[in-house]
């Protein structure tokens, strides 16, 4: 044990409360070894989003993402050491629990220069709420909106929160380059050239001609997780109508 080597103690002789200290500053060894080790990986994992995806990941979210490792990689450490295994995939994966469906997302923010829209939907009996948050590369709120809508499809709502959201990056903000991000598939794959209904054809046809006006015009698509200011707004849209800075399409 590497701390009673650095404080001298010897195991045959040492007292009950000198043995209890020494296995109480290993653990705290281990928990910080641990946390060193999500911290690294967070890191690295920030870096190869700067390098091969252009993304930009903050400190505060590197440290996020560390923590929401450190009980899993803790769990898994308790594991080997009480089944006395070394560090291999086989022994991991017999401590694993059930693999499950949970993602770990965030919301990332563009590169410096861009803007980054995020848009949702929120639905209710025969109404529904669209909003739409636009944030710079620090995460600093530029423009948000919202308003109830009279429909029932939320993917028509949703449309119409990003068409709100790049009408005012255009109009208003004047930005070159933008990123357009939500968490339907189905409008994104609307946004990306996919096929879409009848209701929905104007506002595309809108955006498709936008999307000509900028130097960059990036979709992606985000899990709720990555998505929580916009569906917040749109939940609250709902109730009542929302618009932070000048009026803008949904005034």
């Amino acid at each position: 044990m590497v701390c009673a080597q650095v404080l001298g103690f010897n195991f045959q002789s040492a007292s009950l409360p000198e043995l209890e200290y020494c296995n109480l500053m290993s653990q705290v060894e281990d928990r910080l070894r641990f946390t060193v080790a999500c911290v690294a990986w967070s890191i690295w994992t920030a870096r190869n989003d700067r390098l091969f995806r252009n993304l930009t990941v903050t400190p505060t979210q590197v440290y996020r993402r560390a923590l929401f490792l450190l009980p899993d990689f803790n769990c898994i450490n308790t594991a080997l050491l009480r089944q006395n295994c070394s560090w291999n995939w086989g022994a991991i994966r017999s401590v694993l629990p059930a693999p499950t469906d949970t993602n770990l997302v965030c919301w990332l923010p563009p590169p410096m220069g861009v803007l980054k829209i995020n848009f949702d939907a929120s639905l209710s009996s025969k109404e529904a709420g669209a909003a739409y948050v636009i944030r710079d590369y620090q995460g600093k709120l530029i423009r948000a909106g919202g308003k109830r809508l009279a429909t029932s499809s939320v993917s028509f709502a949703e449309l119409v929160a990003a068409w709100a959201g790049v009408a005012v990056a255009l109009y208003q903000l004047q930005v070159k380059d933008l990123w357009v991000e939500g968490d339907s598939l189905v409008v994104i794959r609307w946004l990306s050239k996919s096929g879409a209904s009848n209701l929905a054809e104007p506002l595309l046809h809108h955006l498709q001609v936008w999307k000509q006006r900028f130097h960059s015009f990036r979709v992606t698509h985000t899990f709720r997780e990555g998505n929580r200011a916009a569906d917040f707004l749109a939940s609250s849209a709902i109730l009542s109508y929302i618009e932070i800075g000048p009026d803008g399409p949904f005034a």
